[in-house]
């Protein structure tokens, strides 16, 4: 079975050791990181910067993890089997970007990660794994970023084992009745001025929610 990746970030490069270390194809990665630049370079794997050489390679599974790119058609329909992305969400909430970010500022109390089957509609896939991480007191959206990545590991792994066991990859269809999204474009209130009017809560939300940890 042969493997391409496609995103960017620790996570893609931990997903890709994994596959590595268990002996798996990995035929070609997609991603403007050095790190995977040199992953590749030390592996001799395929790598690409953008999906125009991506597609130039045969692959059974697509993997898109921490993928900020919307993928082409082209190249969902180049996985034989399965094409798959990584979602920092308990979707159907939370779908598109900042999800971490958004969950702290709303308040919520639970959070997660999710793997789903990659369709036209964004992080509207099939759900294929998902997990729940608790939302601490003091959470920021670094130290949420990071839970969502390691629990993204974790099912990650699970996934793989299905796929080496050949295991159908079943999914969950997503209620869109519950479904939220936030686009890139969207900020927080009043451009993030704090209001006078606002609780002390809500400022210390907007805090923790604003902060990514070092720069």
């Amino acid at each position: 079975m042969r493997y391409h990746l496609i995103g960017s970030t620790s996570l893609l490069n931990r997903c890709a050791e994994y596959l590595i270390n268990n002996d798996l194809e990995v035929v070609g990665i997609c991603s403007e990181d050095n790190a995977i630049q040199e992953l590749c370079k030390k592996n001799r794997i395929k790598y690409s910067s953008n999906q125009n050489e991506m597609i130039e390679t045969d692959y059974d599974v697509l993997l898109s993890v921490v993928n900020f790119q919307v993928l082409q058609d082209q190249a969902i329909r180049k996985a034989n089997l399965y094409a798959i992305n990584y979602h920092d969400s308990l979707l159907p909430s939370y779908a598109g970007i900042n999800a971490a970010t958004w969950a702290i500022y709303n308040g919520e109390q639970q959070h997660g990660a999710t793997w789903h089957h990659i369709v036209k509609k964004i992080d509207g896939g099939d759900i294929i794994r998902q997990g729940f991480i608790p939302i601490e007191e003091n959470e920021t959206s670094f130290s949420l970023n990071i839970k969502c990545q390691n629990l993204g590991f974790d099912l990650f792994k699970k996934i793989i084992d299905s796929l080496v066991k050949e295991e159908k990859l079943e999914g969950n269809t997503q209620n869109f009745n519950k479904r939220s999204y936030f686009p890139l474009h969207k900020k927080f209130p009043y451009f993030s001025i704090i209001n006078l009017f606002d609780s002390a809560y809500q400022v210390e939300r907007m805090y923790r929610a604003s902060n990514f940890g070092p720069s």
